[in-house]
């Protein structure tokens, strides 16, 4: 199920992730006999393809690399399957997605727009810091990635 998705309705893998090709921000979760358990789609084989307008490149090969990128609702695993095409440049792909990469000599860290918006109209309105605005939307920072002072 998508717990982002208005109304939340169960649906198998195949279905959500033809459903959330270009939503791979959205919380995933699967059941598991007695429980919920948070999935995400890299680990149900979901790859968020550049270029060619979502399909797979025909020059890509196996390149693939996984991002972790900062949304609203927290870190969202990607795996991403860029063009291999001559001339063309996976930052400005991820920009044309809404998506500002953390450093453009690693393109493994992005945050979403919405993540940078969000910031800029709390601190206006109520003043809170960087750290603690960061604090408050990576409560599920990957291993090895937290913010500090």
């Amino acid at each position: 199920r998508c717990l982002d998705c208005v109304p939340s309705q169960h649906f198998c893998e195949k279905c959500i992730a033809l459903q959330h090709h270009s939503n791979l921000t959205h919380r995933l979760q699967k059941w598991c006999f007695v429980e919920w358990n948070d999935v995400t789609f890299a680990t149900i084989g979901v790859d968020k393809k550049l270029g060619h307008d979502g399909d797979q490149c025909p020059l890509a090969g196996d390149l693939v690399f996984e991002l972790q990128l900062l949304h609203t609702t927290g870190f969202r695993p990607i795996r991403v399957v860029p063009c291999a095409c001559p001339g063309f440049v996976v930052y400005q792909e991820f920009l044309r997605l809404r998506w500002m990469p953390i450093s453009l000599s690693s393109l493994n860290y992005a945050v979403t727009f919405d993540v940078i918006e969000g910031y800029l109209r709390r601190n206006y309105t109520s003043h809170v810091s960087t750290y603690d605005y960061l604090k408050e939307v990576s409560v599920d920072a990957p291993d090895g990635l937290y913010v500090s002072h």
